[in-house]
C-alpha cells in the first residue's frame, strides 16, 4: 500500500482534490493491491471485504491490461488529450462460412487515435510494483 500512496501523493495537491483523478493498472496489480492484510492479527485486506469495488483510497481504479505487471499510475485524467489522427479506413466483408450463410455482411471502421500528458504535474507512475 505503500507504493500506492506514493503515487497519490506523488501528484501535485492542486490535482488530487479534482473529481477525475483516479489509479490506473492491469488487473492483476489490483488484485495484488487487494490482496494485501492491513495487520498481522487481522485478516482484513486493504480494500477491506469489497474488493469488486475497484476503489483504493476512495478513488477509482481503472484497468487497462496492456499495462505490465510492475506499472501503474495515478493522475487526473483531464489533463490528459486525447485525439483523433487523420486515416479513417472502412472496409466490408463478406468473407467467412458465417458471414455468407448468414447473409450477412461485416462493417469495420479503423481510426487511428493519439493522446498526450498536458500537466506531468497531474500524474505520477510507478515501475516498481511487484511483478
Amino acid at each position: 500500500m505503500a507504493d500506492c500512496e506514493n503515487l497519490y501523493f506523488g501528484v501535485a495537491l492542486q490535482y488530487r482534490t479534482a473529481p477525475s483523478v483516479c489509479f490506473v493498472s492491469n488487473d492483476t496489480s489490483y488484485k495484488r493491491t487487494g490482496a494485501i492484510r492491513t495487520a498481522a492479527t487481522y485478516q482484513t485486506q486493504a480494500h477491506g471485504y469489497n474488493i469488486g469495488s475497484y476503489n483504493v483510497f476512495d478513488l477509482p481504479w481503472k484497468v487497462q491490461n496492456d499495462i505490465g505487471n510492475a506499472t501503474a499510475f495515478c493522475g487526473d485524467l483531464k489533463k490528459y488529450r486525447m485525439y483523433r489522427r487523420v486515416g479513417l479506413a472502412t472496409e466490408f466483408t463478406t468473407e467467412g462460412r458465417t458471414l455468407r450463410l448468414s447473409n450477412l455482411a461485416l462493417l469495420t471502421v479503423r481510426a487511428p487515435f493519439g493522446g498526450k500528458v498536458v500537466d506531468a504535474n497531474a500524474f505520477a507512475k510507478g515501475t516498481q510494483f511487484k511483478a
